[in-house]
């Protein structure tokens, strides 16, 4: 099993221990220089399988089967993604109206997307919003509208490359921190049920949809999910 992120692959680790118990399997990362090798490999957030870093993974593990996983199965840059069927195709509204993601609520602001506007609609209706992971370009936005929650009495954390990314969702999970914020780190693949809303930072369409749907997981304390 291969992932871009240490979260991801923290992650499927925990679902599989928990739902699937697959006994002989290994979780490495993208950038691992000696992969192990294996019959089967799954890659998640497969829209990555044309770069170097995956190509070079595939030549190393040298698989007989690959799978890629991935909610946005198309590139803006022109690259096709290596795959020579589809196995199931399912859009976001389908799966909403299977029962599979979420219903949701979608609101707009119509200052620009800073740090002190962000933080401040939050901070107008911080019982609306609840959990809540926030996007933004830089890490400087991240800090900045961090230290305005902060300000306000909100627990949050700035996830980054070199954050303890692990520990710092563990404590979201645990309800300890209201708010996480990031660039692209929880963009893909992120997979917190009791998340409430997301604040979704302008963007082109595949990291839309991958920021929009960390929320769209289904849970018995939402009724609805919430996408700013």
């Amino acid at each position: 099993w291969c992932a871009m992120r240490r979260h991801l692959l923290f992650q499927a680790k925990q679902e599989n221990d928990e739902k699937v118990k697959f006994e002989h399997i290994k979780y490495f990362s993208m950038f691992d220089k000696d992969p192990p090798q294996a019959d089967v490999l799954i890659l998640d957030e497969g829209h990555h399988s044309p770069t170097e870093s995956a190509t070079t993974v595939f030549q190393k593990v040298a698989p007989k089967i690959e799978i890629g996983l991935t909610g946005t199965p198309f590139r803006s840059d022109r690259m096709k993604l290596c795959y020579s069927c589809v196995i199931k195709d399912a859009g976001t509204r389908s799966l909403i109206d299977q029962g599979y993601l979420s219903q949701f609520h979608q609101y707009t602001f119509d200052k620009s997307w800073s740090p002190e506007n962000v933080a401040q609609v939050y901070l107008n209706d911080v019982e609306r919003w609840g959990s809540t992971v926030m996007y933004f370009l830089t890490k400087e936005e991240c800090d900045n509208c961090a230290e305005i929650l902060r300000s306000g009495g909100i627990a949050c954390e700035v996830v980054w490359a070199n954050s303890d990314q692990e520990a710092q969702i563990t404590a979201f999970l645990d309800g300890k921190v209201q708010v996480l914020l990031n660039m692209l780190i929880l963009t893909e693949g992120f997979n917190c049920e009791t998340l409430r809303t997301v604040f979704v930072r302008p963007g082109s369409r595949a990291p839309t949809m991958q920021m929009a749907g960390r929320v769209l997981r289904i849970h018995p304390s939402k009724p609805y999910a919430q996408i700013v």
